[in-house]
């Protein structure tokens, strides 16, 4: 990428947006290595340039793809999302507190490190958290955990509407 960085400034660019990936900053349960994102910081700085990360962690065009590797072996522990008939799929399941768990620990320690090496050069202007999270080829995750967390916000939702309807009615 070094060829790329005086052609952004020649073409009057002051920004880049830079994917960082879950796997790349945690190889290892626990163990964070932020070299890539240092060496991404400093270029950009060398060129004047500013940097909006996008952050893929648990998801990426419907995939886990940029998940760890260690996260992605431990189906157990990281649960993933399964289709109608029950197949499981290559996608981390959004209703595991696991998963939850795991990738905001990541994603604050990453935030940690750019308010600690990044405070003074404001270099990173946003994080996007996230892209491109839904599932393909189903909607949405059919596991049970899935099912029963749905079923309890359509209860909330027919609740709600039955008191606004009870309010209205008072009104009238």
């Amino acid at each position: 990428m070094d060829e790329i960085w005086p052609r952004l400034s020649a073409l009057g660019l002051n920004a880049v947006l830079a994917p960082v990936y879950w796997e790349m900053i945690e190889p290892e349960e626990g163990r964070f290595d932020f070299s890539l994102v240092d060496a991404l910081l400093k270029r950009a700085r060398a060129h004047d340039q500013r940097l909006v990360l996008l952050w893929f962690g648990s998801w990426k065009n419907s995939m886990s793809s940029y998940a760890p590797a260690w996260a992605k072996r431990d189906a157990a522990r990281f649960p993933r999302a399964e289709t109608k008939d029950g197949t499981r799929q290559e996608i981390l399941s959004p209703f595991s507190e696991a998963n939850l768990d795991a990738d905001r620990k990541a994603l604050v320690a990453l935030m940690t490190h750019l308010a600690e090496v990044d405070a003074k050069h404001r270099t990173v202007v946003m994080v996007q958290v996230e892209n491109e999270i839904g599932m393909i080829p189903e909607a949405r995750d059919h596991s049970p955990r899935a099912g029963s967390a749905r079923q309890r916000l359509l209860r909330l939702r027919r609740a709600r509407r039955d008191r606004i309807q009870s309010a209205l009615d008072r009104i009238h």
